[in-house]
């Protein structure tokens, strides 16, 4: 029989760089799950040839339990790698390779335990949920949510999203929105500067006013002590303009981001107020009638998780750990949009957000382990 780590070394195998296809990794399960004639569903761009796939694995009805996980990674340009990325490395406490902690080994686990499912006979139904896109915001979460309830006509049910938690049980984490801002300015001679609008000087007054209001949220008081950090963030990343040092900027560009903690800002309130300091600030320039402040989203909103502790998934996940603790994460994750449409929703799966995105990535064995032990006891549970 087939193990957690084999079927890692597999997936770990196929680059699935969010920029890539991912149908040959899609490939592969689609031919272990032949061999104990279990048939999913599969859908996705043709164009990209990327695809998200789902599967039921026990008897139609209610009372299901879905394990929720994305396929692609995050790129490993520029860094420096001490093996092949694509190729299992191991040693005697460690797995490396892109994707070991984010988030294949979550995938692996899954997969190992089919054929526990298959010889329990089990009363109520598990399905596997594969998307692709999430290291790009979550992009495929809401549709894979939905096609489940769909293809299968069942009402919503528990949710374990296996994002590296270290095994541990994450009931809530913020959610994102991410956005691009362009200032066209009026150009000129660096000397004239009074006499145009430098769309450098009205950035970054708008870059002062996001960390500003940051900072104003705290202070009305929007914060939860369960997040570290534990209020709202607002983060500018990218900044791209001018042309040269004695020409007045015609352009410039950032990109940033809200944060945002369960039900603690209007984001929408906040774009208002933006846009109106934009046009305070242009109406206060010589020239900035023929100036422009335009925003742009990048990535749609990713909602938040908010579980309440008492909710059927974490009761779940506690009785199968043995472990009455729940935590909070400060990153989002398809989580949140499996909830809004009504799943119960947890996150817990092996390996630690802090080896993710990095160099040398790497999944402890133990926690694979543990991951495998998790699902066995789920097997059982929902056998009875």
């Amino acid at each position: 029989m087939i193990n957690s780590i084999e079927i890692l070394k597999r997936l770990i195998s196929f680059d699935t760089t969010s920029s890539n296809s991912n149908e040959p990794l899609v490939k592969f399960v689609l031919d272990y799950l032949s061999d104990f004639n279990i048939k999913p569903y599969i859908f996705g761009d043709e164009k990209t040839k990327k695809y998200c796939l789902h599967a039921r694995i026990g008897p139609e009805g209610e009372g299901g339990v879905v394990l929720s996980g994305h396929t692609d990674v995050v790129p490993t340009v520029g860094q420096q790698w001490l093996s092949d990325p694509y190729e299992l490395r191991e040693d005697s406490e460690h797995l490396y390779g892109r994707g070991t902690s984010d988030m294949k080994g979550f995938l692996a686990c899954s997969l190992a335990a089919i054929p526990k499912m298959i010889d329990a006979k089990m009363n109520k139904p598990v399905y596997l949920s594969f998307s692709y896109d999430e290291e790009l915001g979550c992009l495929q979460g809401s549709n894979i949510a939905k096609q489940i309830l769909k293809d299968y006509d069942i009402s919503p049910c528990i949710a374990i999203i296996g994002e590296p938690t270290g095994m541990e049980i994450v009931r809530a984490h913020k959610g994102i929105m991410s956005f691009e801002t362009t200032v066209k300015g009026t150009q000129g001679h660096s000397s004239l500067i009074t006499e145009h609008t430098s769309a450098i000087y009205i950035a970054s007054k708008l870059i002062h006013w996001l960390e500003d209001k940051m900072y104003q949220l705290i202070k009305e008081g929007f914060i939860d002590d369960t997040f570290y950090p534990n209020h709202s963030t607002i983060h500018v990343g990218i900044v791209n303009g001018g042309t040269a040092f004695n020409i007045i900027a015609g352009n410039c560009t950032f990109s940033w981001e809200i944060r945002d903690i369960p039900s603690s800002i209007d984001i929408q309130s906040i774009l208002n107020d933006f846009h109106s300091y934009g046009k305070y600030l242009l109406s206060n320039q010589k020239d900035g009638e023929n100036a422009q402040i335009t925003t742009s989203i990048i990535q749609k909103d990713t909602p938040y998780l908010n579980t309440p502790p008492d909710n059927p998934s974490i009761k779940l996940c506690s009785k199968l750990l043995d472990d009455n603790n729940v935590y909070t994460k400060s990153y989002a994750t398809e989580a949140g949009q499996f909830q809004a449409l009504g799943y119960d929703s947890v996150l817990c799966g092996p390996g630690y957000i802090e080896q993710a995105h990095k160099a040398n990535e790497y999944i402890d064995i133990s926690q694979m382990q543990k991951c495998d032990l998790f699902l066995h006891k789920l097997v059982d549970f929902q056998s009875q």
